[in-house]
């Protein structure tokens, strides 16, 4: 072969291959700016997460609870616990029910 069959041939080559790396930076501008307004958003919001991260917080420390009487807050956690128990269990006979009834 010739060489300007050869010329031609290492000439499809490139221009295939430049041609495949001008998509690639196509597509990578457009994510790009994609990743851009985004950015801007995220910019945003962590300019207020700053600013409140900057502020004096206003936490109030807990009231000390060593005092309180032991058998008051376990009554109390007692009956919320047979509270859910009786949910629970009106929860299981109202799908028992259910089912049942579609015999």
């Amino acid at each position: 072969m010739s060489f300007w069959v050869w010329f031609l041939i290492d000439l499809g080559i490139a221009i295939l291959g430049l041609t495949v790396l001008g998509w690639i930076a196509w597509e990578l501008f457009f994510k790009f700016t994609k990743l851009q307004k985004e950015s801007e958003k995220l910019q945003a919001s962590l300019a207020a997460l700053q600013l409140e991260v900057d502020t004096a917080a206003s936490y109030l420390k807990p009231a000390d609870n060593l005092a309180d009487d032991p058998v008051k807050l376990s009554g109390r956690w007692l009956a919320r616990k047979s509270f859910h128990e009786r949910e629970k269990s009106a929860k299981q006979r109202r799908l028992i029910a259910r089912f049942s009834k579609r015999k």
